[in-house]
């Protein structure tokens, strides 16, 4: 019995993630892309939804022990840094990570280490996420990839990614348009028809305003919404 309780709450908490990082690429793309992204609805098979025929997929890379990080963070993120506990902050350390804010308040954590950067998590999210595609009903899908850092590629690494996932799938029956790759101070748009890529800066404090909005959304309507 306790076992299973154990599992309904991680299973319960692995929805809120989901649905936080759902939200918060629904909210960074209507807010950084109004005039191509608007009314976008929830959904599954893709996430998202602007119309029944177009949708977009929304997935996540990790870094080594990432995933322990991100159990600490789902705690503190969006909060004042000055309310956090040595103690919080300590554990991420242990886990080779920092605390990333902006004006005070929570928005990320890093590795404290420089990390060899490469496109192969990218690859791999896109190999798993382009598996899935045969299943969804929208002609027109697009990828949404949460990258998991700031500032961790530059515009070269993506360019990079974009002639390999454009070169993977040519021959596919099923096809993504384009890859939107997030970064907290960017957003690097990806057409793979074309293999050009757009880098787009992102406001810190209107990013801020994003995290707090999907953070209060899941907050508030749980996983029904």
């Amino acid at each position: 019995m306790k076992n299973k309780i154990e599992f309904d709450e991680k299973m319960c908490k692995h929805k809120r993630n989901k649905k936080y990082y759902e939200h918060l690429a629904k909210i960074i793309l209507e807010k950084f892309l109004p005039q191509r992204f608007y009314d976008l609805e929830i959904s599954d098979r893709p996430d998202i939804r602007q119309t029944a025929q177009i949708g977009i997929e929304v997935t996540r890379t990790f870094f080594s022990n990432q995933a322990h990080a991100e159990g600490i963070f789902e705690h503190i993120k969006g909060k004042a840094l000055s309310e956090i506990s040595s103690q919080i902050i300590l554990k991420l350390a242990l886990l080779g990570y920092k605390i990333f804010e902006c004006n005070g308040i929570i928005l990320g954590y890093y590795p404290k280490e420089a990390v060899w950067v490469n496109t192969d998590s990218l690859k791999e999210a896109f190999i798993n996420k382009l598996k899935k595609l045969t299943t969804y009903q929208t002609k027109e899908t697009h990828l949404f990839i949460h990258a998991p850092m700031f500032d961790l590629y530059d515009k070269e690494d993506i360019i990079e990614f974009t002639k390999w996932a454009a070169d993977l799938q040519k021959n596919s029956q099923f096809r993504y348009s384009d890859v939107f790759i997030y970064q907290v101070s960017q957003l690097f748009i990806c057409h793979l028809k074309e293999k050009q890529v757009i880098m787009l800066p992102l406001d810190s404090c209107l990013v801020r305003k994003c995290c707090k909005q999907a953070k209060d959304i899941v907050q508030k309507y749980g996983n029904n919404n």
